[in-house]
């Protein structure tokens, strides 16, 4: 079977098996489904999501809601902190991929069907490496990525568990060398969660259009004292942990490392120190 067959063959009994499924459980109709979730990244294929949708039937009738795909960073590409730190990389290694998933749909179908990124992170089993996994540097990233790929026009990604594994987030994890910590991911999930952030190779940001009856800012770091390199035992946000020790709790004031910021005529100078992310609340 051509691959174009087989493509079109998989398309239809994809909405074979969407309407058997709406009718069994007498579902609403209408846009329900995720899909095709190709793990392109991880498992090379000529099949691209725009494609999909374009050349077949597979959305026909509107099922799907979400376009789903994988992303791990260090497939194919450099897994050290002094590369995988730099936004200028973070921008290379998503211009291929993620970049052109997300603008296709952004006008795709008057942008009905979101960009989902469903699985993603940094390594997988093939590449996965304790001390960078426990490394501060991934924190970084994390920030650096997610916020990047809003901006890209990606919708929801979901940061994939891994228990068990030395890539993992949610499960404080020990090993021969390691003791169990909360991973410096989850500290960059927050920092994500949180609010909108900023990262940039400068000392300082100028950040402008603040209402001019502000007279400052308060500004919360997500940084380590000793560096990218660092295990999470000294990584904190707004200067607060939530350890393994203290069973996942916030700890606050373990470093002073939130501050406020004079606004002058709308306009605010935020100083970014080496390795941290800065958060600005207004």
């Amino acid at each position: 079977m051509s691959r174009g067959l087989q493509r079109r063959s998989n398309a239809t009994r994809f909405l074979q098996i969407a309407a058997n499924l709406t009718a069994v459980a007498s579902l609403p109709g209408g846009a329900l489904f995720g899909g095709p979730d190709l793990a392109s990244d991880i498992q090379p294929t000529d099949w691209q999501l725009p494609g999909l949708f374009q050349n077949t039937t597979f959305n026909n009738g509107g099922n799907i809601k979400y376009a789903t795909d994988h992303w791990y960073r260090c497939n194919g590409d450099q897994c050290v902190p002094a590369h995988f730190i730099l936004h200028s990389n973070t921008i290379a290694n998503t211009a291929s991929h993620i970049q052109p998933m997300a603008s296709f749909f952004k006008s795709f179908d008057g942008g009905k069907v979101k960009c989902y990124l469903d699985e993603i992170n940094i390594q997988n089993v093939g590449t996965s490496n304790q001390t960078f996994s426990f490394s501060f540097a991934t924190a970084l990233y994390v920030v650096d990525f997610m916020l990047y790929a809003v901006t890209l026009g990606v919708d929801s990604v979901n940061w994939e568990p891994a228990y068990n594994s030395n890539q993992n987030v949610w499960q404080p994890s020990a090993s021969s060398t390691m003791s169990a910590q909360t991973k410096n991911i989850y500290c960059a999930l927050i920092t994500v969660d949180l609010s909108v952030g900023m990262t940039r190779p400068s000392s300082t940001v100028e950040l402008g259009g603040l209402p001019s009856s502000l007279t400052s800012v308060t500004v919360k770091f997500l940084t380590n004292p000793v560096g990218a390199v660092q295990n999470a035992d000294k990584t904190t946000f707004g200067g607060s942990q939530w350890t393994f020790g203290n069973l996942g709790k916030q700890k606050t004031g373990v470093q002073s490392t939130t501050i406020a910021v004079a606004v002058t005529a709308g306009v605010a100078q935020i100083p970014i120190p080496d390795s941290a992310i800065a958060i600005v609340y207004l």
